[in-house]
């Protein structure tokens, strides 16, 4: 069985996981000024998108697809 080929140089990765923790951080930002604000819970389900863009961005740099 072969295992899979690397198909992203170091400079995807490194912009890839840039991007990832940027969305995280600005998740974490968004839901905390969601939260103090008392904003209804409704809005802040849309904090789900930075989560996902996020961890999609760091898991892509990690298993360097």
């Amino acid at each position: 069985m072969q295992a899979c080929a690397d198909n992203i140089g170091d400079a995807g990765r490194r912009m890839r996981m840039r991007f990832g923790a940027a969305m995280l951080g600005t998740g974490i930002i968004v839901a905390a000024f969601l939260l103090v604000q008392g904003i209804a819970w409704q809005w802040r389900l849309w904090v789900f998108l930075p989560f996902l863009l996020g961890g999609t961005g760091i898991f892509q740099a990690r298993a360097r697809t």
